[in-house]
């Protein structure tokens, strides 16, 4: 009885509970806590206080409304202690500062490595294509090479191709990187690059707005994208097509108010459509 009290007294509870809101929307998820403060103030608000937050249509409001004291953690916290994941609220130390002044930050995040709270190191995004070339991998590497020993905190998503060696650069450089995940940080996606993830793991860190267990999934990715560029003073794009999900991070670094930097390319070449 006694460990099922203290279990309902942890802190995390709430924001389990108005993370598992995902049919909400994070930009009102955002905008609750930021005028409200906690999550124990968004379930015990009046209809009067909620109906101030922008960005409610009729449905959702009327919907929150009828079904918030019901919430459940999006995940136990068994899950989290035993596989020592560490969930950063919005109102955390550890929670990256510009991805707090962005609308739609996650109000949660799950991290797994080495946290450093207040870390005053400049993080820079670089991405680029899956299917790049060679020359597009070296540089990947080079420049994150580079940029760590100058200071910088390497970000990507731990997808092969850019990603990967813009992961390996930094480390190599015994600085700092991020990865910035499509599923749980507990879930090997994709399995290629199960060695350099633990890697991440052990000596820089590995993020994600999805609980642990949650797979990857294809619409996943869009929405991660915004953390990369959110946490981060810059993007770079290596190597990308005209479609190319890493101009997606561009754009959305670009309505956060953050700098977009590319790499030129062989005006003949599919991989230089993106950057060009």
């Amino acid at each position: 009885m006694a460990d099922l009290r203290r279990s309902s007294e942890d802190p995390r509870l709430p924001w389990l509970r108005l993370a598992s809101l995902s049919w909400l929307g994070a930009t009102i998820k955002t905008g609750l806590i930021k005028t409200l403060g906690s999550p124990e103030a968004v379930f015990s608000a009046s209809p009067e206080t909620l109906a101030q937050i922008a960005g409610w249509d009729h449905r959702r409001f009327d919907r929150f409304c009828k079904e918030r004291h019901q919430a459940e953690p999006i995940c136990p916290l068994e899950a989290l202690d035993k596989k020592g994941i560490q969930l950063l609220t919005f109102n955390d130390p550890g929670y990256p500062p510009l991805l707090r002044q962005t609308h739609d930050g996650p109000i949660a995040l799950f991290a797994l490595g080495k946290l450093i709270p207040e870390d005053s190191r400049p993080h820079l995004a670089v991405v680029g294509a899956r299917n790049a070339s060679q020359q597009g991998y070296d540089i990947a590497r080079e420049f994150s090479f580079e940029l760590a020993k100058a200071g910088f905190v390497i970000v990507s998503g731990l997808a092969l191709g850019i990603d990967t060696y813009a992961h390996r650069g930094a480390m190599e450089a015994n600085g700092r990187t991020i990865g910035v995940l499509g599923g749980g940080v507990d879930i090997i996606y994709p399995a290629g690059n199960r060695r350099i993830r633990d890697q991440i793991r052990d000596s820089g860190l590995l993020l994600s707005e999805y609980p642990p267990g949650m797979p990857a999934r294809p619409w996943h990715f869009p929405q991660r994208n915004r953390i990369i560029s959110g946490i981060c003073v810059g993007t770079l794009v290596v190597e990308a097509s005209a479609q190319s999900g890493s101009l997606i991070t561009a754009h959305l670094a670009v309505e956060q108010d953050r700098e977009v930097f590319a790499i030129p390319g062989n005006l003949r070449s599919k991989l230089a459509q993106g950057t060009l």
